[in-house]
Order: structure tokens, then sequence, then C-alpha cells
């Protein structure tokens, strides 16, 4: 499948609104050690991305959609639950101000962090 120029410059927009993805020492460890956590975490955060925001209530839903539509600085937070043999890791993915770096130019003002509850 290939995209045209206008297209792959409006995901990159799109992306940009994100800011930099971060990852706690809890999510590196398991993305490093569990292939299928991280396939789990690539999906999840391409969802998260997208406006998919898995386990969350409807009333943090309808604060991620304000806050996309009017990129006010607030956060955007999803949350996941993978599961193994073993049992199960719930994570979150949190935009911190996002629309931040559009307004104000400076790449640095928005973030995503993937981590587990334990970790916030």
């Amino acid at each position: 499948m290939s995209i045209s120029i206008e297209q792959w410059n409006a995901k990159r927009e799109t992306l940009a609104k994100f800011g930099q993805l971060v990852t706690t020492s809890g999510i590196d460890y398991l993305t490093n050690t569990v292939p299928e956590f991280r396939k789990f975490v690539s999906v999840c955060l391409t969802r998260h991305f997208i406006g998919e925001y898995g386990e969350i209530c409807k009333e943090d839903e309808e604060l991620n959609l304000e806050t996309v539509r009017k990129e006010n600085g607030c956060n955007i937070q999803s949350v996941w639950t993978y599961t193994a043999p073993h049992g199960q890791t719930k994570f979150w993915i949190i935009t911190s101000g996002y629309g931040n770096n559009k307004r104000t130019k400076d790449p640095n003002a928005c973030y995503t962090t993937i981590l587990k509850p334990s970790e916030y």
C-alpha cells in the first residue's frame, strides 16, 4: 500500500501532536523480554493515536475527545490489559499536554508515556 505525500504529511502532523514517546522501566523491561507484549503495546499505542482508548470509563473518554478537539494542552489517557498464560499486566498510555507543542512550537511541551499503574 502506498500513500501520497499529502497523506504522509497529515499523518506526521497528527503523530507530532502526541510528542515524544517515553516508557517507564517496568514497561521497558517487558517490551524487551516478552515479544508478544511488545507487539500488544505497539497495537495499543496505535489505537491510542487514532482515538481508541481501551478500558476507560465514559467520562474519561469524553474528556479525551474534548482534549483532541480543542488541543488545549490537557491529557489523553487510555488503559489496556495484556493477558498471558502467567497472568495479566495492566498498563496506561498517557499523553500529557496534547496540543501544547503545536501552540508553543516547543517539541518538548507534549509527551506520551507508557507505564504500569504502580509506576505512576
